[in-house]
C-alpha cells in the first residue's frame, strides 16, 4: 500500500461540517511507474482547487482549534502508521471571541478554558509541522505570544511531537 493522505480546508466550521476533507492513496509502484505518482498529484491537486472554490470568501472566520480536534481525531483511528500532520497556514484563529487579539492578551486564561472544556485533542505521537505562519501585522511580541499559545496548545496540553514552527512553506518533512 501507498502512503495515504488527508487534506482539510480549516474554515469556522470545520468540525462541524468536515466535508472539505480530502483523503487519498498514493500508488505503490511509483519507482517503475512515475507517470502513476503524477496522475494522482494531479488529481489531488484538482480536487483541492474545487473544493477551495466552493468556501465564500466572506466567510466569518477560521477555527484552526476546529481542524486541529477534527484532525487529531482521525489520525487517532489509524493504527500502525506513522502520523504526521502538516498544517499550512497562518494560524491566525478568526472567531469573535477567540482570535489573536485574546490569545496575545489572555493566552493562558484560552487554555485553561479550553482544558476544561476537553476541547484539547489527544495528539501522542503525531508529528506536527506548522508552515506559514504569519508575521504580517505582528509586533516581534505579539508574535511570539501566539507562538507561546500554540506550542502550549500542541505539545504542553495535546501531547504532540512539534518538529517544525514556520513562517515559511517549504520545508521538508522528516
Amino acid at each position: 500500500m501507498g502512503d495515504e493522505g488527508q487534506i482539510m480546508l480549516i474554515t469556522d466550521k470545520s468540525f462541524s461540517r468536515p466535508e472539505n476533507v480530502i483523503r487519498f492513496r498514493m500508488p505503490t509502484r511509483a519507482g517503475y511507474f512515475p507517470e502513476e505518482i503524477k496522475r494522482k498529484k494531479a488529481e489531488i491537486i484538482r480536487e483541492y482547487r474545487q473544493k477551495a472554490e466552493k468556501i465564500p470568501r466572506g466567510r466569518p472566520g477560521t477555527s484552526i482549534v476546529d481542524g486541529m480536534y477534527l484532525f487529531a481525531k482521525i489520525l487517532s483511528e489509524q493504527e500502525g502508521k506513522k502520523l504526521i500532520l502538516v498544517i499550512f497556514s497562518d494560524l491566525r484563529q478568526h472567531l469573535p471571541d477567540f482570535n489573536e487579539d485574546t490569545i496575545i492578551s489572555k493566552g493562558d486564561q484560552l487554555l485553561s478554558e479550553l482544558k476544561g472544556n476537553n476541547l484539547i485533542p489527544r495528539m501522542s505521537g503525531i508529528d506536527v509541522y506548522l508552515q506559514g505562519v504569519s508575521t504580517r501585522d505582528f509586533t516581534l511580541l505579539a508574535w511570539r505570544k501566539l507562538e507561546q499559545f500554540w506550542r502550549a496548545y500542541l505539545v504542553t496540553l495535546a501531547g504532540a511531537n512539534l518538529r517544525c514552527y514556520d513562517v515559511g512553506r517549504t520545508r521538508s518533512i522528516d
